[in-house]
Parts: C-alpha cells; sequence; structure tokens
C-alpha cells in the first residue's frame, strides 16, 4: 500500500495525538535508543505569542530534539529553545545563499553557537534544479559546502521535495 504524504501526516499526527492522550511519556519504545527530534515550523506561531511555554511544552512531549526552519523569534532565544530542557538541536533549515561565499562563515559561526551540526538546504528554486548542467553545478556547490563543514563537525544535506522528481531535466 502506498501512502501519500498527506495520508502519512495524518497518521503520524493522529499517532503522536494518541499519546499525549494516553499519557505516554516519551516518543521511543524502551527498547530503542534512536532518538526523535520535531521540527518547530509546525508550531512557529505558536513560538511567536508564546515562547516559554511552547518550550516547556515540546519537552513534555518526550522529543529529545528540535529541528529549526526558519527563525521567527530573536537570535538569543533561538539559543535557549533546546537548552535547559532535555532537547537538542538535530538540525535546521538553511537557505542555501546561506551557506555559500562570505555567508557560509557566517553560517558555521551561528550554529556553532547552537551545538548545531547539520544544515540541511530545505529547497532550491527552479534556476539551481533545471537544465542538467544547472543541476551539477549546484551538486557541485552542495559538495563544497559539505568539505567546508566537515572540519567544524558540521554536515549539510538537501531535504527533497516531490517536485524534485517531477522537473524535467
Amino acid at each position: 500500500m502506498r501512502w501519500s504524504q498527506r495520508e502519512f501526516l495524518t497518521s503520524t499526527a493522529g499517532t503522536l495525538g494518541a499519546a499525549v492522550l494516553t499519557g505516554a511519556t516519551g516518543l521511543r519504545s524502551a527498547a530503542s535508543n534512536v532518538p526523535v527530534g520535531v521540527q518547530v515550523y509546525c508550531f512557529r506561531h505558536v513560538l511567536e505569542q508564546e515562547f516559554e511555554g511552547t518550550r516547556e511544552q515540546t519537552a513534555t512531549l518526550g522529543y529529545d530534539g528540535v529541528q529549526f526552519a526558519r527563525y521567527y523569534y530573536s537570535g538569543a532565544d533561538v539559543t535557549r529553545l533546546p537548552s535547559g530542557r532535555g532537547l537538542a538541536p538535530c538540525g535546521a533549515h538553511v537557505g542555501i545563499e546561506l551557506l555559500l561565499g562570505n555567508k557560509l562563515q557566517q553560517s558555521i559561526d551561528f550554529h556553532g553557537e547552537l551545538s548545531n551540526t547539520r544544515l540541511i538546504v530545505p529547497a532550491i528554486g527552479n534556476d539551481r534544479r533545471a537544465p542538467l548542467d544547472t543541476l551539477m553545478r549546484t551538486t557541485e556547490e552542495l559538495t563544497d559546502i559539505q568539505e567546508a563543514l566537515r572540519p567544524h563537525g558540521m554536515n549539510t544535506g538537501y531535504y527533497c521535495h516531490k517536485y524534485s522528481f517531477n522537473t524535467p531535466l
């Protein structure tokens, strides 16, 4: 059986809701030591309104970490989001433009302060995907970014979307 992304998300949300309603104290089984994180984009608007309360509730749901996706709050708050509640940074969506040229060192410094080692490019525009030679240059840029991050103990990756497979090269 194939699930659509919507069906998967609906099922996952239902499972999480059931765990919360039944008083589950963590998202992992006792036999598993695989940490589970949540992307803060899911509740970005709540963070804007009530930062501390949202941070507290996120930790009580049993998550081990948070993945940043855009920053809708101050830099000082970003560093406080995972700290002190058993939450660790488990990645961040970082636009490719922030990983190129002189912006790369700024991103390394910023994410180093967060103790975040995973800088994930969330999307690339058509101008970086097609035609094929353009896509190949983009992959070379991503490889160069990875090589520049490696000495800092950091990695990069690309969040692949459905449209990534639908665009003819």
